[in-house]
């Protein structure tokens, strides 16, 4: 073996088609069989990456893919307290889709061989010759010559090759849930026209609901762990069923609108698929993942392995997507088969050192967000929501500042680390 991916998410597939593309061999375990629908959102970055790919026919469908203004905060009452400016580059600035369609497009062309779905990895060692050895699902062992872990924030690959100090998941202290919605299928007496994507804040809960192509849209709500429990016996549903759905319906009762009419509508998706083998809705205890060095010899991690987020800029898969693309283009640059440790450590390196200030950089707004959705009171709350009288074209600017500032565009220090151009969400070649 040389490249060994472990992890079939939008990390794992974007190295995967960096090192096909450049015609480098790999092998891509993919445990997942089954994954809940769910809406993503993609920043300019991530867009470039994927033009560069081979996908800007994905970013140019408008049955697959929506751009849209980045969300703007409210507060439970419903009042805008902070958007971006009116500027045109804010137009389109996200790009939302389904993420199972982007996983179709990234896998799609990848060789049949070079792909196991449905066999991941359930064990990982050095042997006492130093040699990499993963142990699989379906009993079987791989032996690596570099080992990409793109295994999520609960990462197997981390836990069991790195050094323990320091690299273990940290409980945020929040749990997400979610889902999508056709807007268009929706009965009358649960219909609404939401035109901007919007996250409210209140309490340490939040709550967004974020447009999707052709007439859909994606919802998540995250509210501190053990909340939905202490909320399930006071909640109640048609036919009691859904005692998790009931109790985040209960939990943001007093919230403005449409949010009450969004969770009903997923009560009742949930019960028209009652004879499915799963649910619709997804719930993620968020982690948030501090690794000092994203590599350890011949193994290196990406994505949510080495720098998981908490859900605030709902910008984790465009930072798998750009990690992952700069990864790709480090390997695709080595005979991996015959590249020393020298090599190696160098083209780790120079992955982690494009990539690293932008993470730190969302990291630290993520925080700052998080801090704005958690006053210690109705009174600090209060206070919090003057925001919305500051006069818009201020407000704007300060959004836009804060949003460069996350996504890598400011200052040019930052900027100067990503190799692609931007423009308009594009690469300037497209």
């Amino acid at each position: 073996m040389t490249v060994v991916i472990v992890g079939g998410g939008v990390a794992g597939l974007t190295v995967a088609r960096a090192l096909h593309q450049a015609g480098r061999a790999f092998l891509l375990l993919d445990g997942a069989r089954t994954r809940a629908d769910r809406g993503l959102g993609l920043w300019g970055r991530s867009h470039a990456a994927l033009a560069a790919l081979g996908l800007q026919q994905l970013l140019d469908d408008r049955e697959r893919s929506h751009f849209i203004p980045p969300a703007a905060y409210r507060s439970r009452r419903g009042d805008w307290l902070s958007r971006c400016s009116h500027a045109s580059r804010n137009a389109q600035r996200v790009c939302t889709l389904r993420e199972p369609e982007l996983l179709a497009a990234l896998r799609e062309g990848l060789p049949e061989a070079q792909v196991r779905r449905g066999t991941g990895a359930i064990g990982a060692e050095r042997t006492s010759e130093g040699e990499l050895r993963l142990h699989l699902s379906d009993g079987g062992q791989v032996e690596p010559t570099v080992l990409v872990g793109a295994d999520g924030a609960d990462s197997l690959v981390r836990r069991a090759l790195f050094p323990s100090a320091g690299v273990e998941a940290r409980d945020t202290g929040f749990v997400a849930y979610g889902g999508t919605l056709d807007l268009r299928a929706l009965p009358a007496s649960l219909s609404f026209h939401e035109p901007l994507a919007f996250e409210t804040l209140s309490g340490g809960a939040r709550f967004a609901l974020v447009p999707l192509p052709s007439g859909g849209c994606f919802w998540f709500a995250t509210t501190p762990r053990g909340a939905v429990e202490e909320n399930i016996s006071d909640a109640t549903t048609a036919d009691g069923r859904h005692p998790t759905l009931a109790a985040l319906h209960h939990i943001f009762r007093e919230w403005h609108e449409p949010i009450g009419k969004v969770l009903l509508a997923a009560i009742r998706k949930e019960a028209e698929q009652a004879s499915a083998s799963s649910s619709s809705i997804r719930v993620d205890p968020l982690a948030e993942v501090k690794v000092r060095r994203w590599w350890d010899g011949r193994t290196v991690l990406v994505g949510d392995a080495a720098h998981a987020l908490p859900i605030n800029l709902a910008q984790g898969a465009a930072l798998s997507i750009e990690g992952a693309f700069l990864l790709g283009q480090q390997l695709a640059r080595l005979d991996v088969s015959s590249a020393n440790e020298a090599e190696l450590h160098d083209a780790f390196s120079a992955y982690q050192g494009q990539h690293e200030r932008r993470v730190a950089q969302c990291r630290s707004v993520t925080a700052f967000t998080q801090m704005l959705a958690s006053p210690k009171s109705e009174l600090t709350e209060a206070a919090r929501n003057m925001m919305r009288f500051v006069p818009q074209p201020l407000n704007g600017l300060v959004f836009d500042f804060f949003l460069d500032f996350s996504l890598g565009d400011f200052p040019a220090s930052t900027r100067a680390h990503w190799p692609l151009d931007i423009h308009g969400g594009r690469t300037k070649a497209s």
